[in-house]
């Protein structure tokens, strides 16, 4: 668990450093937590909102994180090992079958090898152990962003050359007619 008297100071820290830029791009940035934790769930929000995400939704269990995933396009997901019934891994296989675009970071009290191996084999952005530093979970998010902004700009940019190519198939079938 993160100390409430350290996650003011982590979040005071950050709050010096955040340039207006960097605050643009996460108020519109959607967090999603999945955590059976109540207590984990709140410090994290606590952590991202005090930081400047302004979209932070918090959901305790695998059937509530998948209907979010379902209703919403998240732009980076922090998802607990441990859910009860089923697994963050489990989660991973939901997210891979939905194709479901946001990087997926994984936490857990207990890390294990085989778990830590099969969540990165699954495509999981990153693992991370409790506990939790506020640190290590802004870098992380900044990271899974910039990421998550990266893919889009070069999907973008293949949209863009499709759209050229078939300009030019359309106007060499042309000329031909």
């Amino acid at each position: 668990r993160i100390p409430a008297k350290n996650v003011e100071k982590t979040i005071f820290m950050f709050r010096q450093h955040d340039s207006n830029e960097a605050s643009e791009k996460k108020m519109g940035s959607k967090i999603l937590i999945i955590d059976d934790d109540a207590h984990i769930r709140k410090m994290l929000s606590f952590i991202f909102k005090g930081y400047g995400y302004m979209e932070v939704i918090a959901v305790e269990d695998y059937f509530t994180g998948v209907a979010a995933i379902s209703q919403t396009e998240f732009d980076v997901i922090f998802c607990d090992i441990n859910l009860g019934e089923k697994t963050g891994v489990d989660f991973m296989e939901t997210v891979n079958q939905k194709k479901i675009g946001s990087p997926v970071i994984l936490i857990t009290g207990k890390p294990e090898l085989d778990t830590a191996i099969s969540a990165l084999r699954l495509g999981a952005f990153d693992y991370l152990k409790k506990p939790l530093k506020g640190s290590d979970l802004i870098s992380v998010a900044e990271k899974a962003l910039e990421y998550k902004r990266e893919l889009r700009g070069k999907r973008q940019k293949e949209t863009e050359n499709l759209d050229k190519i078939t300009d030019i198939i359309e106007t060499y079938q042309s000329h031909l007619d």
